[in-house]
């Protein structure tokens, strides 16, 4: 059973398998009639049947040749260099089960071994100590039920990776091989050597194809204008994002900046404690470089961006609110307000006076108003409030507390 195919990969391509139907960029040959794939909606899965003979994919078997896995296959132009990936869920129980990446130089008829290369494998081998996994080097002892494989073709030269979540990639070995390859695709193995009447059964979440290996700068996102008090620390973290498919160095660095400015050239956070003397509009020119060992046009490449920093000096306290007089029958509450501003921000003391020249602090009057439920004669008086920075301390206008019927004491 096979599908033909319509696409030459020559460009970026990525494949989710999504899609209700089979992308028409594949052609999907499994010369056993017992293998089959179905997509699931956010996987393809291909079965490789145990039955009529198994689904191996070997050249060189004593008992004769047999190229009857089943396999998904793209073509691609030989001249081209690219890095191919997958991830797929397979839990290889049983003697000779693989799954993974495949190299071809037929559209998946093939005659001999030489017509493929299995480069990239999950599988196990009781002869490779059990579970196990590869890609272009030596089989390593693997065990997880997910994986990840990724090969990078540079001329001649083929580049294998290994993961077990996608993200932190170990790198299994390398080879050279002069062989046209003109697919490649993914495959899956089941040869019942032991006799045990079990299949293969591989869900591949995607296939992706990046041709040329070419770096792209990042971008570099900054923030917006900031606003700070001299002498007080500003904090802020830029951001960079690539979309080179290898997970690459990212490193942030001042291109141009104020006396003081400090940048973490791993998180893009970046601190500053600006100085009087720093006053005004700031300009911070911020970079990020993405280096890529692997790319064929430049290793580094970079972006910059800016922001601004508005920098507000230090001022004294001003009073906004200044406190009013009042007037009370003896016994009854009262309320002095005030608002000062002012950086950094004032802090307040309320004093009183019997005289409206000698000031004594009132305790725990430390806020903004002040206030009393009642009154007696010892609150009647002259206050003030002390508005207190480091830049210098000022007093509110004097006010006074007074008796509404003072003859009616005597």
């Amino acid at each position: 059973m096979s599908f033909s195919l319509q696409l030459l990969a020559q460009a970026p391509f990525s494949d989710t398998f999504s899609d209700p139907t089979l992308n028409p960029g594949w052609r999907f040959e499994t010369p056993n009639p017992d293998s089959s794939y179905d997509m699931t909606g956010s996987s393809i899965n291909i079965n490789a049947s145990w039955n009529d003979g198994g689904s191996d994919l070997y050249g060189e078997d004593p008992d004769g040749p047999n190229f009857a896995a089943p396999r998904l296959l793209q073509p691609v132009d030989p001249s081209l260099d690219w890095i191919i990936e997958t991830g797929f869920s397979f839990s290889p129980t049983d003697n000779y089960q693989d799954a993974g990446l495949l190299l071809a130089d037929t559209n998946g008829m093939f005659s001999s071994g030489a017509d493929f290369d299995r480069i990239a494998m999950r599988a196990y081998y009781p002869d490779a100590g059990g579970n196990v996994i590869r890609s272009v080097g030596s089989y390593v002892a693997y065990s997880g039920g997910t994986s990840y494989l990724r090969v990078q073709k540079r001329g001649a030269n083929y580049t294998g990776w290994w993961s077990s979540d996608g993200v932190n990639w170990t790198l299994n070995g390398t080879t050279t091989m002069t062989n046209i390859w003109s697919y490649f695709g993914l495959v899956v193995i089941r040869y019942p050597w032991d006799g045990v009447e079990i299949d293969s059964s591989a869900s591949f979440y995607y296939f992706d194809v990046t041709v040329n290996g070419i770096n792209v700068a990042p971008v570099l996102t900054v923030p917006g204008t900031q606003t700070v008090y001299a002498t007080t620390t500003l904090m802020v973290t830029n951001t960079a994002t690539e979309s080179d498919i290898w997970a690459t160095s990212l490193t942030f660095a001042l291109v141009s900046a104020p006396s003081g400015v400090m940048l973490n050239p791993n998180t893009g956070v970046l601190t500053w404690t600006p100085t009087v003397g720093q006053v005004g509009t700031n300009t911070i020119y911020v970079s990020a470089t993405d280096y890529d060992p692997n790319a064929e046009n430049s290793q580094f490449l970079s972006s910059t961006n800016s922001f601004s920093v508005i920098v507000n000096g230090l001022s004294a306290p001003s009073f906004n609110q200044q406190p009013s007089n009042d007037v009370v029958n003896l016994g009854q509450g009262f309320t002095f307000s005030s608002q000062a501003t002012g950086y950094p921000a004032p802090t307040y003391q309320w004093q009183f006076s019997t005289n409206g020249s000698d000031y004594l602090n009132i305790s725990g009057a430390t806020a903004a108003i002040y206030s009393l439920t009642s009154s007696d004669m010892t609150n009647i008086g002259y206050y003030r409030v002390l508005a207190a920075n480091s830049v210098n301390t000022n007093a509110s206008t004097s006010v006074s507390l007074t008796l509404l019927n003072p003859e009616l004491l005597t």
